[in-house]
């Protein structure tokens, strides 16, 4: 049930709901368990690639590097956005993408720079759009 019925914050339940782009999640779970997931807290994105389907972990590069064939996507037309700083920023710079460091806990970051941090995702819409 951790995996696949986990906890969600209400801003991100907000962005899902709200957000105008397109959005794609990938992730380190495993395909039942995210796409149970995304069932069960009836979430709507563009699509789903997990490291299952890459055969591979964040923060390696190869993940990122299939969702952008898979989505038939540049790394510049992709923000990435996550909340570990190993996985989510060192992984999505790796692959040349621009990373928000979503740092819900206000952790401090001596060791990775991501292209911009924020605390939670309702601000999201104004940075993206800055």
């Amino acid at each position: 049930n951790y995996l696949s019925k986990p906890r969600i914050f209400l801003d991100s339940k907000s962005f899902f709901r709200d957000c105008k782009l397109p959005v794609y999640i990938v992730s380190n779970i495993d395909n039942d368990n995210i796409n149970e997931a995304i069932k069960f807290h009836d979430i709507h994105v563009s699509g789903v690639l997990s490291s299952e389907d890459a055969r591979s972990y964040k923060p390696r590069p190869e993940l990122f590097k299939k969702a952008l064939k898979e989505f038939n996507l540049r790394p510049e037309e992709v923000v990435y956005i996550g909340d570990s700083l190993r996985s989510d920023v060192m992984g999505s710079h790796k692959a040349g993408l621009k990373c928000i460091w979503l740092n819900r806990k206000n952790s401090i970051n001596l060791f990775v720079k991501p292209n911009y941090t924020i605390n939670n995702l309702s601000i999201l819409t104004e940075v993206l759009e800055g």
